[in-house]
């Protein structure tokens, strides 16, 4: 008896080592199936067709890939990703710079324009004085006459400073 027993055994050990792996596998829900079979686990990129028979495999519609290997290509995509991102942040930054160097020059010529045109204004009201007070005394003598002149230089005085551009107040810049 012990030896049909052991034939049996024989039989049944020649039977497992003989049939083909079972897979299992596991849907990610993004396009790969994880594979376990013979070979380690993989992973299949595409569509995973379950055989009908329990016994068989299925079939993997796509790239069967290790995950070694897929591990290493999407860390070589994920690395030119951020490689390509970097260079296009330094391309913003750079761009940045650029324009922050024009605002700042801009910012200087305003500021210089601003002080030439208050030198320029002290300057015309100190030449429109000195006209004033340089009429001869014999024409100021005359009480109306002079404060006709009085009230034009302060209406012409009034009039400049109307004209020319103000300084901003600090509220807006």
């Amino acid at each position: 008896m012990k030896k049909p027993i052991a034939a049996a055994l024989f039989c049944l050990a020649f039977l497992v080592a003989a049939a083909p792996p079972v897979h299992s596998q596991t849907d990610l829900g993004e396009g790969f199936t994880f594979i376990y079979g013979t070979r380690g686990l993989q992973i299949c990129q595409g569509r995973w067709i379950p055989s009908a028979d329990v016994a068989k495999p299925g079939v993997c519609e796509g790239q069967l890939q290790d995950v070694g290997m897929f591990n290493a290509v999407s860390a070589r995509q994920t690395a030119d990703s951020l490689n390509q991102a970097l260079r296009i942040l330094s391309a913003i930054d750079q761009k940045l710079a650029a324009g922050n160097e024009q605002t700042n020059m801009l910012i200087e010529a305003a500021v210089n324009t601003q002080a030439s045109v208050d030198q320029l204004r002290e300057l015309l009201s100190a030449s429109i004085t000195r006209k004033f007070e340089a009429l001869p005394k014999d024409l100021l003598a005359n009480e109306q006459f002079r404060e006709a002149l009085t009230q034009l230089k302060e209406e012409i005085l009034i009039e400049l400073d109307g004209r020319s551009p103000q300084k901003p107040s600090p509220q807006t810049r």
